[in-house]
């Protein structure tokens, strides 16, 4: 619909005139709200990633996220450069309470950076959720025979600690992309090897 389309053709705003070189910078919005389930991502957008990720895509998941019932997102920006930087995109989600911003780029590599991500996470934050679902931007949390809005909801009222959800690996992710096309349009066929990569915990 209308809706679908606007999204599609959304055009990320201009980006942060001006680049702090610090190592945390934290747009808190949580307001001293408990959650019954967040959503938390590390993420670094940039032209010359193989997988061409940019805001639409960090969008894209994020709306996922929330139409599983997620009710707020910590975004972990491993920004580089000014134009890299998330902070303008995610304004107006900011504004409404639904996204903290934290600018992450510690002097590690990318995998020990997203690890202490998590870490900082659990420090500041563990305390205003119930449960917490971490994934990557390409992770797309998915029920069999529950497709309907809150279906993380009723998948979390099932359990008491932890779930584990089972990677499914998918060809395609490489080519290049259309204009206008979803991150999830991009995953056409499922790996035939898949179930030689072990489950992750998630």
């Amino acid at each position: 619909g209308d809706e679908l389309k606007e999204m599609k053709e959304q055009v990320c705003p201009s980006p942060l005139t001006c680049f702090e070189q610090v190592t945390v910078t934290s747009t808190n919005t949580t307001r001293g709200r408990i959650f019954r389930l967040t959503g938390m991502m590390y993420v670094r957008t940039w032209a010359k990633n193989k997988m061409s990720y940019e805001f639409r895509e960090v969008r894209e998941w994020m709306e996922w996220i929330f139409y599983g019932g997620a009710e707020h997102i910590f975004i972990y920006d491993n920004c580089q450069t000014p134009d890299e930087c998330l902070l303008t995109c995610l304004a107006p989600y900011i504004r409404k309470g639904l996204v903290t911003y934290i600018q992450w780029h510690p002097p590690e590599n990318h995998h020990e950076a997203q690890i202490h991500g998590l870490t900082n996470w659990l420090q500041k934050y563990g305390s205003t959720t119930e449960w917490q679902l971490t994934m990557d931007i390409d992770e797309y949390p998915v029920m069999r025979g529950d497709i309907e809005a809150d279906f993380l909801l009723r998948l979390i009222q099932q359990h008491r600690c932890s779930i584990y959800f089972q990677n499914q690996f998918f060809l395609d992710l490489f080519k290049p992309k259309q204009k206008g096309e979803f991150l999830m349009e991009r995953f056409l066929r499922r790996d035939k090897n898949y179930e030689r990569y072990p489950s992750r915990s998630k």
